[in-house]
């Protein structure tokens, strides 16, 4: 059985669901693969029983209440990987394709490198339309090797070379340790799940960026949980004035010096 857990969140979306699936059943049978549905219907778990995915991979299937607020996706966030029993696991959307071989050199490098919390690679992204295929390079990550975790941190909040942390090869005790935190601060700032992770990866160890393809991300959907939620809510701005916006950034500050 794989060190790895994939663990994968849903939220409708259900055909995205299904391709993902299917390049799974290809790439992702050595992995382990824990599913955390907070869908309003039931349409994957019946995808699953008709279709018997469970034969072709190691999946976990947990559905959950309908993922109607930011709070009730972040304890499923929580409760969820609760049920990881592997040492590393990785955070993936279903619009995202990791790169198979990169998991595994990233799993590899964690377990020979101990003061090292994460470990990834490079990210393209990739659009669709009207049956054209385009990929786009975005900027060069690199690591974050700071021996300190105030230097790593600084390093992280003003110069960002390290990339996205969300998507890395965490280690399963730390990954459950933070969202357990997250889903503590009790907001409803869904910005939070991947700027409050990305602070106490830096805290918790250095993060390694390996220099080949990592993850293939898609861009421009029509169906985005990220343009929903700021068409509703509005501007950082607007949620500054009218939300709780700032009161909960202090309590993201009190975890982050806590943690420290």
């Amino acid at each position: 059985m794989s060190d790895l857990t994939i663990i994968l969140p849903l939220k409708d979306r259900f055909l995205l669901t299904k391709r993902w699936i299917s390049f799974a059943k290809i790439y992702y049978q050595e992995f382990n693969i824990l599913i955390l549905d907070g869908s309003k219907n039931n349409e994957v778990e019946n995808y699953f029983e008709k279709n018997k995915i469970y034969k072709d991979l190691n999946i976990q299937y947990i559905k959950y209440q309908y993922d109607e607020t930011v709070k009730k996706y972040f304890k499923k966030l929580s409760n969820g990987m609760l049920n990881i029993s592997t040492e590393f696991s990785a955070l993936v959307d279903n619009d995202d394709f990791f790169n198979p071989i990169c998991l595994k050199k990233s799993v590899d490098f964690l377990k020979k490198n101990t003061e090292f919390s994460t470990c990834g690679g490079q990210i393209i992204q990739f659009r669709y339309n009207n049956e054209v295929l385009n990929f786009y390079r975005g900027n060069k990550y690199t690591s974050n090797n700071g021996n300190t975790p105030l230097s790593r941190l600084e390093k992280e909040v003003t110069h960002k070379q390290s990339g996205p942390l969300f998507y890395d090869v965490h280690r399963t005790k730390q990954i459950q340790k933070t969202y357990k935190m997250l889903h503590e601060i009790n907001t409803n700032e869904l910005q939070f799940v991947e700027i409050f992770p990305q602070f106490i990866d830096c805290l918790n160890g250095k993060n390694k960026k390996l220099d080949e393809l990592y993850l293939i991300r898609e861009i421009q959907l029509k169906e985005s949980a990220n343009r929903d939620y700021f068409e509703k809510t509005g501007s950082i701005l607007n949620r500054l004035i009218y939300s709780d916006f700032a009161h909960n950034y202090k309590k993201l500050i009190h975890y982050i010096s806590n943690h420290y």
